[in-house]
C-alpha cells in the first residue's frame, strides 16, 4: 500500500506585537489631533469679520485706530473719512466713540445695533459736515433674530441737536420719550427722522409739529395715537409721515 506523504501544515501569519500596535494606534490618534486642531484654527480664521484693508504703507493712525476696534470706514479721494460703520456693533464701546471726535470731513455715522449709552454720545462734537446720523437698537433680520433696544435716556439727545448739518437722523429702536422729542426742533435742516420703536406720545405733537423742514417722519410702534397722527399731517401737509392713516399698527421698515 503506497503512503501518501504528509504535506506540511500552513504557517500561521506571525502577530505583531502589541508593542507595535500600540505605536500605530498612538501615531492615529496623534495625527487625528493635528488635524483637529488646524480645523479649529481654519473655522476661527474663516469666522473672523473682514476689516477695511489699508494701501501698503498707509501708516493715518486715526484709521489703524478704527480699524483695531472693527470699524469699517469709507474714505474720498484724498483719503478723508467720510463714512463710518459698525459691521459687529456689539464690539463697540463708549469709549470707541472718542475716536469719532472731530473728524472735519465726516458726512455719515451709522451706529445701529451698538450697546452705547448716553456717554458715547458725547463724543460726538466737531463734525461740521456729518448730514447722517443712526444711532439706536439692530434691526431684525435672517441673521440677527434679536432685537436690541439702546440703553440711552432722554438726556442722550443733548449733543445731537447740536450737530446743525444733520440731514438724517435715526433714534429707532430706543427707550427715549417725550422729553427727549421738545429738544428736535433744533435741528433746522432735518430732512428724514425715525422715531419708530420709541416711547413717544402724544404729548410730542407740538414739538413734531414745528420740524416743517421734515419730508419724512417715520412713527411705526410709537404711542401717538391715531387722533394725533391725524393732526399731525394737518401741521405737516408736505411731510410723509408713517404709519399710514388707514394702518396705524403697521410693523415699520428698517431705515436704510
Amino acid at each position: 500500500m503506497t503512503r501518501i506523504p504528509s504535506l506540511p501544515e500552513p504557517k500561521r501569519p506571525q502577530r505583531e506585537s502589541w508593542g507595535m500596535e500600540l505605536a500605530i494606534a498612538l501615531s492615529a490618534l496623534a495625527t487625528l489631533g493635528v488635524l483637529m486642531v488646524v480645523g479649529v484654527w481654519l473655522l476661527n480664521w474663516a469666522s473672523k469679520p473682514v476689516l477695511p484693508q489699508l494701501p501698503e504703507g498707509d501708516q493715518d493712525p486715526i484709521v489703524s485706530k478704527f480699524r483695531h476696534v472693527g470699524f469699517e470706514i469709507g474714505r474720498n479721494a484724498e483719503n478723508e473719512i467720510q463714512v463710518i460703520t459698525t459691521p459687529n456693533p456689539l464690539l463697540v464701546t463708549d469709549k470707541d466713540l472718542a475716536l469719532v471726535t472731530g473728524l472735519p470731513n465726516l458726512t455719515v455715522l451709522d451706529l445701529r445695533g451698538t450697546q452705547i449709552t448716553d456717554d458715547a454720545l458725547a463724543h460726538l462734537t466737531g463734525l461740521p459736515k456729518i448730514e447722517q446720523l443712526y444711532v439706536g437698537g439692530s434691526v431684525v433680520t435672517d441673521t440677527e433674530p434679536t432685537l436690541f433696544h439702546a440703553r440711552f435716556t432722554d438726556d442722550a439727545i443733548k449733543p445731537l441737536v447740536e450737530l446743525s448739518t444733520l440731514k438724517v437722523l435715526s433714534l429707532a429702536k430706543t427707550d427715549l420719550g417725550d422729553k427727549a422729542i421738545q429738544q428736535l426742533p433744533q435741528l433746522a435742516n432735518l430732512e428724514v427722522l425715525f422715531l419708530l420703536g420709541t416711547n413717544v406720545s402724544d404729548d410730542s405733537l407740538d414739538a413734531l409739529a414745528q420740524m416743517t423742514s421734515l419730508k419724512e417722519l417715520y412713527l411705526q410702534e410709537t404711542k401717538i395715537t391715531p387722533e394725533g397722527l391725524k393732526k399731525l399731517r394737518t401741521a405737516l401737509p408736505e411731510t410723509k409721515i408713517l404709519p399710514h392713516a388707514d394702518a396705524p399698527t403697521e410693523p415699520s421698515a428698517a431705515p436704510e
